[in-house]
């Protein structure tokens, strides 16, 4: 089994060999344009949307909220994740053989008494077992439209009460 550098290159390699008329022909929903297929081949080498949407081609000032909405879209996600899965394929990457790694990488690392390593290694798999579920808070509102409740659960404090001061109020 090559080693995860190998892999990594590979995966780099193989990148280059996808190509853009693939890629524009590859979604299920219809076919991509050239941009959203140049936005999904650079994806694919880093998985930055960010750097990725400017590599495609797309303005720098905007390549933030371009990317996101090129990841929300449906054929730009679907090339994603069948170029992802093109990759994985060719380049004998499994869960298996991921958990193997990581399991091997844990053991070294308890031999070398690398604690931050070891931990890794378990918290890997077990994300890959569905033991951990990694999640993210998306805040859509600035805090200076939020509503006082919702600033006070957002604190973890009780909800003001209208027309009840609070102890430290001064009368």
């Amino acid at each position: 089994m090559p080693t995860v550098g190998k892999l990594f290159m590979r995966l780099r390699q193989e990148r280059v060999a996808l190509s853009l008329a693939a890629l524009m022909a590859r979604s299920e929903t219809g076919p991509l344009t050239e941009r959203q297929a140049a936005f999904v081949r650079e994806y694919l080498v880093d998985c930055i949307a960010t750097k990725a949407a400017i590599r495609a081609g797309y303005s720098r000032s905007g390549a933030e909220v371009t990317a996101s909405k090129l990841l929300k879209n449906a054929k730009v996600k679907a090339a994603i994740d069948a170029g992802k899965a093109e990759l994985a394929a060719k380049c004998e990457i499994t869960k298996e053989w991921i958990v193997q790694e990581a399991i091997a990488t844990y053991r070294k690392a308890i031999k070398l008494e690398q604690c931050a390593a070891a931990r890794s290694s378990l918290h890997l798999i077990a994300l890959l077992h569905g033991h951990i579920v990694e999640k993210r808070e998306v805040r859509t509102k600035s805090l200076d439209e939020m509503s006082d409740s919702e600033l006070a659960a957002l604190m973890g404090e009780p909800a003001p009460v209208l027309g009840v001061k609070s102890a430290g109020a001064k009368h």
